[in-house]
């Protein structure tokens, strides 16, 4: 009892000096009791000193708060243990667990409980310490708390990297101590990075606030090479992750602490006969910190912002359930009864805005969000060094052109750089933080590591990661929330002047292109979110000359290849472009015309005899539809945007044989739609609240028209659309156009409509002459005369060429079958074909024979009525000279 009460006086000591100032003082006493035990070799240090730790972590606990101020006289107390070697060793041994396998107990420790101190809430139903009952508070004071929050949170994350390093240049067992610790710590809280975990299995793992302070810490001891970008970043050896170990013994000699990198997915995959890289241990501090934080930032920053994203659609449709709930209870009572469910609501939201904006000021504290963006820039520098060298003596930039050598380095950096660069900006961005908007030149480097990877497999396998830069491609466009901090210009720039600028619209197409097939169970839906930003980023870039112009060559190379055995990639592009159109804008309108029928109901009292809770399920099935039309809309209106300025300056492609059919019926059916005798079914209660813009498409679509409409081959295809084209289709779109003043594009549809009518004759008149066709001579997928016949070995059937190429683009298979199939497997059906143009050439020849026939006989007819009038001519002219004679 005597020695718990020396240690309790010691740590009051401690407050009482740390009070007045003379904190040395006691330092100084303490220090000279240590050098004589350890001189004296009569006392063990654990023994002596464990005590002083346990009361520490005791009283810690206590007053577990951010904003306790005796947390930094605890904090003295621990940084007492980095002093001497000695004294380290029993800090070590406190805050090692028992078992290090088991995550949260790396906070029951004196340094773990100092980690975890952040304005997280620390239960999901407990009190919470700040930001409690928002909704009673303004916006200006939650601003307040949340920037008073911020300096505790930042002083004692630089005092406990202070403590870090003070243990590191302790002595090198100690250094080999710390960062077995780290490594244990990070290894047994691994499991965070699976989501099921963090939302069903919490109390496994360290708390959030834990994990988002470590990570800060970890950034502090990573500035010497990310605050500028020098050779210093040389220091890190990518081979790191490809070490295995399990043993301290290993740890030593390789100078690898951390047990679970080298299971993480990297970048690309070797072939099988490919040599791996060779691993080359001992590993410098250096390189350790740097993938030590981004395991870190992947456990921390990661989890908390991704369960952040989640609060904020689940505070969304709370809120808007709430909405319903409140306009239901006035219907039905006038707003005077009250009703447990809005009460449950409102409470929920309540709760959930405490969470959000606790959350909101952990993640925006300032100075651990500048040292993110540094990291991100290092990283960015790091990855587009080894995207074009495995040399690893100095920094290089890449510029264009790229060296064609792969670089195997890549096998063995893990994506886990890759996706925190993105996680970071995508977050700084949504918050328009100055740290982003402010970051100027810098922002090369972030522009130049997306040119690199975006469009590139062979450097980046995962087509998800991929897809996801076109998002922070989109981050680095200029904005108007960006402010006076980001210039338009500098932002042009950019996009401009970047040493790779030049590959950025291939990149861009390329992975437009290769997430139409991932492999992932839900591809088809996932495939319209990641292609989202990439409409907006095509066509900010399209004003530019030198993307416009590489999209212009990828086009001229794609008609040289067109009938390549690999489909060229602008084809592909065209097709897939072809393919989202025409679905999104067919769903857009069936969802349309179910929103007004729901709503109508609604409004006209249909659901007022429901029950509650079916009136509920009504109201959130509406609102459902509401936001599954508004995302149709939206991407509709993009895809319909993006072919209407990619047609002005870029038309032969899209008149190709396997696209012209497909692009012609397509315009025909959305304007029949839109303009047609059924166009009321689309018209809802709100149009903006949908993001429905039924004018615009329409213009947009004659635009379509107009750009195409000098190629007769297109005028052909319109005209022959015998499903949505007639001769009425163009008058009732030209009536739009008048209604919405687009005086401009009138006179151009009304020249393009007499053409096509005129070819609808033609047509016409070529069908009669062709009677009834044989069903052989028919195509069996598109039911039309086939021209250019070609046999599908892998099926024994005949399709026309076309048909087969226009199928292969999306789905390299056969229609019949489903066997694998390229357009160089397919036989031409000569036979056929000749057979087809016998056939054709003899109905013409017959309708000629039938037309020569009948201008004979109009000739004979017309000889017989000439004669006959020159008979009637003579009679008159012989009465006319007998009555004279007569006379």
């Amino acid at each position: 009892m005597a020695m718990d009460a020396i240690h309790s006086q010691i740590v009051d000591l401690f407050t009482e000096k740390y009070s007045s100032g003379d904190l040395d003082v006691l330092l100084v006493y303490l220090d000279a009791v240590c050098k004589s035990l350890e001189e004296d070799g009569e006392y063990d240090m654990e023994q002596t000193f464990m005590p002083l730790l346990e009361i520490t972590y005791d009283r810690l606990v206590g007053h577990k708060s951010i904003m306790n101020s005796s947390n930094h006289i605890f904090y003295e107390v621990v940084k007492f243990f980095t002093s001497r070697p000695s004294l380290a060793k029993v800090l070590l041994k406190h805050v090692t667990p028992k078992d290090i396998n088991q995550g949260r107990e790396y906070e029951k420790n004196c340094l773990g409980c100092l980690l975890s101190l952040s304005c997280l809430v620390r239960s999901e139903r407990g009190p919470a310490e700040f930001f409690d009952k928002p909704a009673r508070s303004s916006q200006q004071e939650h601003n307040v708390t949340e920037a008073a929050l911020w300096p505790p949170i930042s002083l004692m994350n630089e005092k406990l990297c202070q403590l870090l390093l003070a243990l590191l240049k302790s002595a090198p067992d100690i250094k080999h101590g710390v960062l077995e610790w780290l490594g244990n710590c990070l290894q047994a809280n691994s499991g965070r990075a699976k989501i099921w975990n963090i939302m069903n299995n919490r109390q496994l793992f360290a708390s959030d606030g834990f994990m988002l302070n470590l990570g800060s810490v970890l950034l502090q001891l990573c500035k010497p090479f990310t605050v500028s970008v020098t050779d210093k970043l040389m220091k890190i050896d990518p081979t790191y992750c490809k070490v295995n170990v399990n043993t301290a013994d290993e740890m030593v000699n390789t100078g690898v602490h951390t047990k679970g990198l080298s299971k993480e997915t990297c970048l690309v995959q070797l072939e099988e006969n490919e040599e791996p890289v060779a691993t080359r241990p001992p590993y410098n501090f250096t390189t350790e910190i740097f993938y030590m934080t981004h395991w870190c930032l992947r456990l921390g920053f990661h989890c908390i912002y991704s369960q952040f994203t989640r609060l904020t659609r689940d505070l969304n449709r709370i809120q808007r359930t709430f909405e319903d709930a409140r306009r239901m209870n006035q219907d039905r009572f006038g707003g005077g009864a009250a009703d447990d469910v809005i009460q449950r609501l409102k409470d929920e939201m309540d709760r959930g805005m405490t969470v959000f904006l606790c959350m909101k000021a952990a993640l925006l504290e300032p100075q651990q969000l500048q040292m993110n963006f540094d990291l991100v820039k290092a990283t960015s520098v790091y990855l587009c060094h080894y995207a074009v060298t495995d040399d690893s003596e100095t920094v290089i930039k890449p510029t264009f052109p790229l060296p064609d050598s792969k670089c195997k380095t890549l096998s063995c950096l893990p994506e886990l750089l890759a996706e925190n660069i993105l996680d970071i900006v995508l977050f700084l961005y949504r918050f328009n933080h100055p740290v982003f908007q402010s970051a100027g030149p810098t922002l090369h480097h972030l522009m130049s590591f997306i040119t690199l990877y975006m469009g590139s497999p062979q450097r980046m396998t995962n087509p998800h990661l991929r897809a996801r830069m076109a998002e922070t491609l989109e981050t680095l466009m200029p904005s108007e929330r960006a402010g006076l901090l980001c210039s338009m210009s500098s932002r042009d720039d950019l996009y401009k002047q970047t040493p790779l600028a030049k590959l950025l619209s291939t990149a861009l197409i390329h992975v437009f292109v290769s997430i139409e097939c991932t492999g992932d169970p839900h591809q088809f839906e996932q495939k319209f979110n990641y292609r989202r930003p990439m409409y907006k980023v095509l066509d900010y870039i399209w004003n530019m000359d030198v993307h416009k112009e590489s999209i212009k060559e990828l086009c001229v190379e794609a008609e040289k290849d067109i009938d390549a055995v690999n489909p060229p990639l602008f084809l592909r592009f065209i097709n897939l472009l072809l393919n989202d159109s025409i679905f999104l804008l067919d769903e857009a309108f069936q969802l349309l015309t179910q929103v007004k029928d729901m709503q109508k109901a609604r409004d006209n009292d249909e659901w007022k005899e429901l029950s509650t809770r079916e009136r509920s399920e009504r109201e959130s099935m509406l609102n459902g539809y509401i936001q599954l039309t508004r995302f149709h809309n939206i991407m509709s209106n993009d895809t319909i945007h993006t072919l209407k300025f990619l047609t002005k300056e870029i038309q032969s492609i899209f008149i190709c044989p396997s696209m012209v059919d497909r692009v012609a019926a397509m315009l025909n059916y959305f304007l029949l739609h839109l303009v047609g005798p059924k166009m009321g079914s689309l018209k809802v209660k709100d149009f903006s609240e949908l993001d429905f813009k039924p004018q615009q498409l329409v213009a947009d679509i004659c635009q379509i028209y107009i750009n195409l409409g000098s190629s007769e081959i297109f005028r052909l295809a319109v005209s022959g659309d015998g499903r949505s084209y007639s001769d009425k289709l163009f008058p009732s779109a030209i009536r739009v156009l008048n209604k919405i003043g687009r005086q401009e594009l009138i006179e151009e549809v009304e020249k393009f409509a007499k053409i096509v009518k005129d070819c609808a004759i033609q047509q016409e008149h070529e069908e009669e002459i062709l009677g009834e066709i044989p069903e052989e001579f028919l195509d069996p997928i598109m039911s039309t005369l086939m021209s250019d016949p070609v046999l599908l070995p892998t099926s024994n059937h005949t399709v026309d060429r076309t048909t087969i190429a226009r199928h292969l683009l999306s789905d390299p298979s056969d229609p019949f079958n489903r066997k694998t199939l390229s357009m160089e497997q397919v036989i031409p059906n000569n036979e056929l074909k000749k057979k087809i143009e016998d056939w054709k050439q003899k109905h013409r020849q017959s309708s000629n024979s039938t037309q020569e026939g009948a201008a004979a006989m109009d000739d004979v007819v017309q000889w017989a009525e000439d004669s006959s009038l020159m008979d009637q001519g003579a009679t008159s002219q012989s009465s006319t000279d007998d009555s004279m004679s007569l006379g």
